[in-house]
This record gives structure tokens, sequence and C-alpha cells, in this order.
């Protein structure tokens, strides 16, 4: 009887020494492969949100250099008021023109008078205020490239929204600077494009500008603030080297609890985009991609789309066995499609 009680705990011994060491290795294995997935997922999803940002920076500067041309045309045959009514003129006839102002020198015009004006769209409908929408000065820094900057996150001056600026020189027919055209965006339009996305709460995604200032978050509360503001050392660290490198991927601990951070830049602006979430969460966000993500493969490669609820749903809204309409037969007419022509 003894002999069998040994060879019995022999037996649960070794099978349980198999099952270890079988089972360790395959549970770091999925770990492992979850890891990369989610890290694929997140790369994707951080190019999803730069692309969407592209389009809505690149939809406002090739407005306003199309604007800064048509007034730079106004500016040399010296009409002061052409120049006066074209910000009010292009924010009623296109819909990104959300906020346009001219700001000419003094002694640009024949009077020795200089231009401020600025529009916006108020409730719908364009408005006009003389009066600079900034310093002449810090527009004027920007003379040098001949290409759209953007102004860190402010307050505008004449209207007090949270805006972000783009600027681009008006030139004269020789190349002198002569004054400047600017274009705003408000920091609710860079919103809406984060918060379409629907992502889960596992998931925190801030578009910061070049000083770390938020303009746009998944965590509402968080707007026009430093995102390292009453955050810990660890991650005002890691914001750090978010602002000074182009792209890349991190890690660092919140108490216990480590995280994953990925960001990219966007060209052009000084902004960076940052997407982070627990590890501890990375089955969950995994799950979710997986449910709401298609991806669609091409000869160029491959993109992804977003799932919404009316797609997913679509795809349930007829049952199976619910009763089909009629079909009716239509002949078909046309000498390709027509009946033969008998053999002679």
């Amino acid at each position: 009887m003894t002999g069998k009680i040994r060879l019995l705990g022999r037996t649960v011994l070794w099978i349980a020494c198999v099952a270890i060491a079988v089972g360790y290795p395959g549970y770091r294995f999925a770990r492992g492969y979850i890891a990369g997935t989610l890290n694929e997922q997140l790369r994707s999803e951080t190019a999803s949100i730069r692309q969407a940002l592209e389009t809505a920076v690149l939809q406002k500067s090739v407005l306003l250099k199309k604007f800064a041309l048509e007034a730079g045309g106004y500016c040399r045959s010296g009409d002061r008021a052409a120049c006066m009514s074209l910000p009010e003129r292009y924010v009623a006839a296109y819909a990104p023109a959300r906020g346009l102002g001219l700001h000419f020198q003094e002694g640009t015009f024949k009077d020795g008078s200089g231009l401020a004006v600025y529009s916006f769209r108020d409730e719908g409908q364009p408005s006009t205020i003389e009066g600079p929408s900034g310093d002449m000065k810090t527009f004027s820094q920007k003379k040098e490239a001949d290409q759209v900057a953007w102004l860190p996150f402010r307050l505008h001056p004449l209207t007090g929204t949270p805006t972000m600026t783009a600027v681009y020189p008006v030139l004269t027919a020789d190349g002198r600077w002569r004054g400047t055209a600017t274009c705003d965006m408000e920091i609710f339009e860079l919103q809406k494009l984060l918060t379409a996305r629907g992502l889960p709460e596992s998931l925190t995604v801030d578009l910061l500008d070049e000083k770390g200032i938020v303009l746009a978050s998944t965590r509402p509360a968080a707007l026009m603030r430093p995102v390292g503001q009453n955050a810990s050392q660890n991650f005002a660290r890691t914001v750090t080297t978010v602002l000074s490198e182009p792209a890349g991927a991190l890690s660092y601990t919140e108490g216990t609890v480590t995280m994953r951070l990925f960001f990219e830049s966007l060209p052009g602006t000084g902004w960076r985009i940052l997407i982070r979430t627990p590890a501890t969460e990375d089955l969950r966000n995994v799950k979710w991609f997986w449910k709401n993500d298609l991806r669609i493969y091409s000869c160029c490669g491959f993109h992804t789309v977003r799932r919404t609820e009316a797609s997913r749903g679509s795809e349930e809204a007829v049952p199976p066995d619910a009763p089909r309409p009629p079909r009716f037969d239509v002949p078909l007419k046309g000498r390709r499609f027509g009946p033969s022509a008998p053999d002679r």
C-alpha cells in the first residue's frame, strides 16, 4: 500500500513538473504575443490620428496660402478696401476658414496707413473686427521662411477663443515682406478629431503643442493645461523625452503599474501625438481593436478602418430568414446582350 502511495505521489509530481515546464513558456509566449500585437495596434492608431490631423492642418495651410496670395495682389495694387473685405469674404465662402486675419505695417498703402483686420464665424455668420489679432513683432519673426508656421497655443486677443494660429507672409512683387496673413484653428476642432476615434477608457490620447500644452485629449479635463501638471516625476521625465524626439515608444511606471507610451510628431507644427495605456490592460485593448478595427489590404499595402456602431449593426440588420423582395427579370437589350442572330 505504501508503495502505491509513493508511486501515485511521484506520478502527480511528475505531471505537475511537466505542466509547469510546458505551461510557463506557453504563458510567456502568450504574454509576448499579446504585447507585440498591442504595440502594432497602437502604432497603427497613432498613425491614423496623425493622418486625420495632417488633413485638417493641410486644409488650413492651403487656404491660408491662397488667402495670402490674393491679399498680396490687392496690396500691390494699393486697394485697401479690397484687403479690408477679403477676410470676411473668405470666412463666408470656405468652411475651414473659421478665423482669418490680415496685418500690414504702417506705410503699406499710398496714404501711409497700415491695416489690421480680423474676421471670424460667430454663430454661423461672418463677423469682422478691426484690430490686431496678435503681436506684429511675433508675426514678423515668421517672415523669413516661405512656409506656414504655427504659433504656440494662445487665447485669441480679440475673441478669447482657445486657438492655434497659422502664420504666412504677404510679400511684395520683389519678394519683400509687407505683412502677415493668419488662419486660426480652435482647439475644439482638434478635440473633435480625437473623440471621433471612439477609443476605450483604457487608452489615453493627448495632442501637445511644442511647449507641452494639451490641445486635445480623450480626457477633457486636461485641455489647455501642461500635460505633466500634477503628474508623477516618471511621467514628467517621459514628457520631456517626448517633446525632444520626433517619434518613439517608451515605458515608465506609475506606482507599481508599467505604462506603455507611443508618440509621433506632426510635421510643420511641432505638435506631438501621445497615446498611453497600462500594461495590465493589454488583453482588453487587443480585444477591443480586434472587434472595432478592420484591416484592408491592397497592392499598396494595408490601412485600418474603424468600425462604427452603425456599420456593425447593419451586418445584423436583416435576419437571414427574413423575406426578400421579389426579383424581376428585366430582359437585356442591345447588340451585346440581345439574342444572337440565327446562323445562316
